[in-house]
């Protein structure tokens, strides 16, 4: 059986009672923070500054659910941030995977003098050694264009700079 809120009374001020419902012990949150980890009783009163018209949002666990890692609540990404040179054409974005550096989508040089990339969600990535993630960020004076032909199954490749 899952938790919940059968009614919410206004207790006077900013005091607020919640009837819950399901199996004790609960866990009450409130904007995701733990408030109480073991709640023993089917009503929990709150007094907050700010709530006098309106309770606060409360939501509630019983014994038979689990929180959520905070993984899964807020995955996690991280926001690269660099300068441009004038000399760049690109700025490359890569993401180590074991002993290599993957390409990520590139970012071009546009005169802004100031850039920034951000990774896909790092949860959804498990090539981290022993989580830790690298990224690194090189810039490029040109342009490498690869064209692949393929030919009675043989593929041909040119490299063009520019």
């Amino acid at each position: 059986m899952s938790a919940g809120i059968t009614r919410v009374l206004h207790s006077g001020g900013s005091a607020w009672t919640y009837e819950l419902s399901g199996t004790a012990p609960y866990t009450i949150l409130f904007q995701g923070q733990v408030l109480e980890s073991a709640w023993p009783s089917d009503s929990y009163t709150i007094s907050m500054i700010g709530y006098d018209n309106e309770p606060p949002a409360l939501e509630v666990l019983d014994s038979t659910e689990s929180l959520p890692s905070p993984v899964q609540q807020n995955p996690g990404f991280l926001t690269l941030q660099w300068r441009g040179r004038s000399d760049a054409f690109i700025y490359q974005p890569d993401y180590k995977v074991g002993i290599e550096w993957e390409m990520l989508p590139p970012v071009y040089e546009s005169g802004r003098g100031y850039y920034t990339y951000t990774t896909p969600w790092l949860a959804a990535r498990s090539h981290g050694a022993g989580g830790i993630e690298q990224f690194r960020v090189n810039n490029r004076t040109f342009l490498v264009l690869y064209n692949s032909v393929h030919i009675n199954g043989c593929r041909l490749r040119n490299r063009v700079l520019f």
